[in-house]
């Protein structure tokens, strides 16, 4: 199974003809950038309105003659992991104010340019439009990933073969850890200590981290009342993780659990079974059944 693919890019967005949109600084590759939303915001710290992937609309009204402050809000914003600034003209700036814009091309982030015309609300239906229909491909590919995982049941190794499916679903490596940071499975190289002490002291709940250059997700499986076990998905692609990473990994992490339960009962009734034989075999025995016994035990 493939990974999935970005549902809506910043090029997606720019090459929309009907905004007149600009891009001014970031480059070619920043058009592969995924967006999630975008909001306009005219405050102070508008990292704190902003999830990873949205985009800042924006005029610039609190930028008026504030160099340093133009510089600063792009900073904060690449911090934030924000997708891009879309700047406003002919309200407040004729054109995208020069600091903000040096700034922005020496860290490579994103800006473009929203002409008068173009009102922001249509910039932000545009997105929201195109995310609501990437929603039911987003469903129907989370549906047949959780069947491929299923599917892998039947396997010699039904571990492995799940864990396996998952890093070729999100493009990623992914790592099973046992309750004491052990790797008990893992698709390819990652800095599988870096990440045990980023989590072994966390609640057992969803989390995501940097771990030695690589962004990674990780989050408990939970196989009964014992010692948890960690499932993680990492890459060093800053911007690997899509709309459904998340999903699958809560999706994948039952069935390890199941598995690793159905483990357990395995062995517990092996030793049951080996337990049984052996209190018969210390036992009186007769010919036939002395026989049979040395048979099952051989």
């Amino acid at each position: 199974m493939s990974p999935p693919q970005s549902a809506f890019t910043l090029g997606d967005l720019l090459a929309q003809e009907h905004l007149g949109l600009e891009l001014l600084a970031g480059g070619d590759e920043a058009l592969g950038r995924r967006l999630e939303g975008a909001h306009a915001i005219e405050i102070d710290r508008p990292s704190t309105w902003l999830e990873p992937g949205w985009i800042m609309l924006t005029t610039g009204v609190r930028l008026r003659n504030n160099a340093a402050g133009q510089r600063r809000l792009i900073g904060e914003l690449q911090a934030a992991d924000a997708a891009a600034v879309g700047f406003g003209l002919d309200i407040v700036f004729k054109r995208v104010p020069a600091a903000l814009l040096r700034e922005a091309q020496a860290r490579e982030f994103p800006v473009f340019s929203v002409p008068l015309p173009t009102p922001f609300r249509e910039v932000i239906s545009v997105i929201n439009r195109a995310l609501a229909s990437s929603d039911l491909r987003a469903l129907q590919r989370l549906s047949s990933m959780q069947l491929y995982l299923m599917d892998a049941l039947g396997e010699d190794d039904p571990e492995g073969a799940v864990v396996e499916r998952l890093a070729a679903f999100v493009d990623a490596t992914v790592l099973l850890l046992a309750p004491d940071g052990t790797v008990q499975t893992a698709t390819g190289e990652a800095p599988a200590e870096a990440i045990w002490q980023a989590i072994a002291d966390k609640p057992a709940a969803l989390v995501e981290f940097q771990a030695d250059g690589w962004h990674t997700i990780a989050l408990p499986v939970a196989a009964g009342q014992g010692p948890t076990q960690w499932l993680a998905l990492t890459s060093r692609r800053g911007r690997w993780a899509t709309r459904l990473t998340r999903p699958a990994a809560r999706a994948t992490a039952p069935v390890l659990a199941a598995l690793a339960r159905l483990g357990g009962m395995a062995r517990e009734q092996e030793r049951a079974v080996r337990a049984s034989l052996l209190e018969q075999l210390l036992g009186p025995l007769a010919g036939r059944e002395a026989a049979a016994l040395s048979a099952r035990a051989a």
